[in-house]
């Protein structure tokens, strides 16, 4: 892919807006918006606003900018420690203040889940002793290995930290909407990833049609789909998932997914888009859904 082609593969930046980027801001690669600066981020958002350049989340392109630059392939190194964090909602006992889980996913360790950790100093400690356990070196070992290989097969002996696999990851490329009875909606197929807001006909039935490909990494997804719709109105969340058994192979190209049929009630919506591994938690894909009216 060419370098600055390669800015395509954030979610909103096509290539118009790519070329606006490269002329008018000087970003050519993913390297450039990935280190933009919070203050960086706010003048390019108001910029863009101001050129009336549709609707944009510079924030959102930055964090998307990191993860991808951070992937194995485009540095060469797979990571160190893979963590995932949950936020739960504090009970009246402790003020109202939230507390975490925390799961290793490359020792499939979680902190205690009867007793969350308290505060997020805690929470980076934990992290930071696991860190620690993978990076240090055993006494008497050379290479990144033990100086005696039969110490593995001690019931005592913790196994050695083994490079993770590389996860890499799920990325959406498209969102149809279809009518249930295989005709098109209102005469032609409505795409849901478009910026413009969509209009649907909520007298039918409709199935969601998702396309997704697995990237970077070396071994198969078992992908499923989620559809989350937020009612403005009433803030009421609808949610619609499939797939499930989809299987994606490494590098392949993209994977269609249908929903079955599902009528969405009539109202305005703004949603999000998720197709996650169901083996692997962490490896998913995001992006979110313009303005959706159903009457």
């Amino acid at each position: 892919m060419a370098s600055e082609e390669e800015l395509e593969q954030i979610h909103g930046i096509g290539e118009a807006m790519r070329e606006r980027l490269r002329r008018d801001h000087e970003i050519h690669r993913l390297a450039d918006l990935a280190r933009l600066t919070d203050t960086a981020v706010d003048e390019l958002q108001q910029a863009l606003r101001a050129a009336r350049a549709g609707r944009v989340d510079v924030s959102r392109w930055r964090d998307e900018a990191r993860r991808l630059v951070s992937e194995p392939e485009a540095n060469g190194e797979s990571p160190l420690a893979t963590f995932v964090v949950e936020a739960r909602r504090g009970s009246s006992g402790t003020g109202g203040e939230p507390s975490f889980v925390v799961h290793h996913v490359e020792a499939d360790e979680t902190s205690e889940t009867s007793n969350p950790l308290p505060t997020v100093e805690v929470v980076a400690a934990w992290m930071r002793d696991r860190v620690a356990e993978v990076s240090s070196p055993r006494e008497g070992a050379t290479g990144g290995e033990p100086a005696d290989l039969s110490e593995r097969m001690t019931e005592d002996a913790p196994p050695w930290p083994r490079r993770p696999v590389r996860r890499g990851r799920l990325r959406i490329s498209g969102l149809e909407v279809h009518r249930a009875d295989d005709r098109d909606l209102n005469g032609t197929t409505r795409s849901l990833l478009a910026d413009a807001p969509v209009t649907l006909d909520g007298a039918h039935p409709v199935v969601l049609v998702g396309n997704v490909s697995l990237v970077g990494a070396v071994d198969w997804a078992t992908c499923r789909m989620r559809c989350r719709l937020h009612d403005l109105d009433s803030e009421h969340v609808i949610e619609y998932a499939w797939g499930g058994d989809s299987m994606l192979a490494p590098g392949g190209p993209d994977t269609e997914m249908a929903s079955a049929p599902v009528s969405i009630p009539l109202g305005a919506y703004r949603g999000e888009l998720f197709a996650e591994d169901r083996s692997q938690s962490v490896r998913r894909g995001f992006c979110e859904l313009p303005l959706i009216t159903v009457n």
